[in-house]
């Protein structure tokens, strides 16, 4: 999962995690805010290797039970760690442990 703080980055890469993902099973999907929740469902619906999105939405998602953390592997918080505000401390250490966990 990688995790940005807007909708544009999000976005750019998705794009960018899409070209590495042509051409093999891997399958990225994205999901922020100010756009269709049902689209970006039908989309993680079908799975994902890799998820791209907002803190809102993501955890968003999660609540709902349409992200599962059970096999997260890695977590990127693509903000730079000194001005990183984003994600809140308490919340990546439960991600880190299920990365622990599962690893």
């Amino acid at each position: 999962m990688i995790l940005a703080p807007t909708r544009e980055l999000v976005q750019q890469i998705y794009n960018e995690a899409r070209k590495f993902a042509f051409g093999t099973i891997m399958r990225v999907g994205i999901c922020y805010g100010g756009t269709s929740v049902a689209m970006q469902k039908q989309n993680l619906g079908r799975g994902a290797s890799i998820i791209v999105g907002t803190l809102g939405r993501f955890a968003h998602f999660v609540n709902e039970g349409i992200i599962t953390l059970e096999k997260v592997r890695q977590a990127i918080d693509a903000v730079p760690p000194l001005t990183s505000t984003c994600i809140p401390q308490e919340w990546m250490y439960g991600v880190v442990k299920i990365i622990n966990k599962n690893c």
